[in-house]
C-alpha cells in the first residue's frame, strides 16, 4: 500500500500510527507541511518516505520513525537539524537502543547544523548518506562508527575537521 499526493499541508500526530499494510509514502509540492508527533511510528512495512516540500516537525523529531525495522530510504531534502548528539536516533525513537535492526540503507536531509557525535553510530546498514546544506564542518566523534556499509557520504564543500573515531568500523 502506498500514499501519495501533491498537496498535503497537514498529517496529524500518530496519522500513520500501526499501518502495517504502508510500504511507501510520497509527498511533493511547494507549500509547508507540517508533521505531527509519531506520525509514521509501528509502520513496520514501510520502505520508503520521500517528501519533496518544505516540511516542519512538530515538537522535534522524536519518534518520527520509531520501530520502522523495514525502513530503507528516507527522502527529506528540506528537513533541517539543529545539530544535537543521536540525531537518527530521535528520529527512530526509544526502542532504538540496537540499531542494527533497522534497515536504513539511503538517508537525504536537508539543513544539518552540525554532524554531531554519534549521528549515526551503529547504523549497519547506512551505504549513503546525502546533506544538502551543512554549516558546520565538522564531523563528530563516532558519527559513523560502525556503519560498516557506509561507502558515500555528500556533504558540502565547506567540511574542515574530522573527530575522532568518525570513521571507525566503515569497511567498504
Amino acid at each position: 500500500e502506498s500514499i501519495s499526493s501533491e498537496s498535503m499541508l497537514n498529517v496529524g500526530s500518530r496519522a500513520f500510527e500501526d499501518c502495517t499494510a504502508l510500504s511507501s509514502i510520497s509527498f511533493s509540492g511547494t507549500a509547508d507541511l507540517t508533521l505531527g508527533e509519531n506520525v509514521f511510528q509501528n509502520c513496520q512495512k514501510l520502505k520508503s518516505v520521500k517528501i519533496d516540500q518544505p516540511v516542519t516537525v512538530a515538537n522535534g523529531i522524536n519518534n518520527l520513525f520509531a520501530n520502522d525495522f523495514s525502513l530503507e530510504e528516507i527522502y527529506l531534502p528540506t528537513l533541517g537539524f539543529t545539530g544535537t548528539d543521536d540525531t537518527l536516533h530521535k528520529m527512530f525513537g526509544a526502542n532504538f537502543a540496537d540499531p542494527k535492526t533497522y534497515s536504513l540503507r539511503k538517508l537525504t536531509l536537508g539543513y544539518v547544523s552540525a554532524i554531531s557525535d554519534n549521528f549515526s553510530k551503529n547504523m549497519t546498514a547506512l551505504e549513503s548518506l546525502t546533506i544538502l546544506d551543512l554549516s558546520n564542518t565538522y564531523v563528530g566523534e563516532s558519527a559513523f562508527e560502525n556503519c560498516y556499509k557506509l561507502a558515500s557520504i555528500e556533504t558540502p564543500n565547506s567540511m574542515k575537521s574530522i573527530g575522532v573515531c568518525a570513521f571507525s568500523g566503515c569497511t567498504e
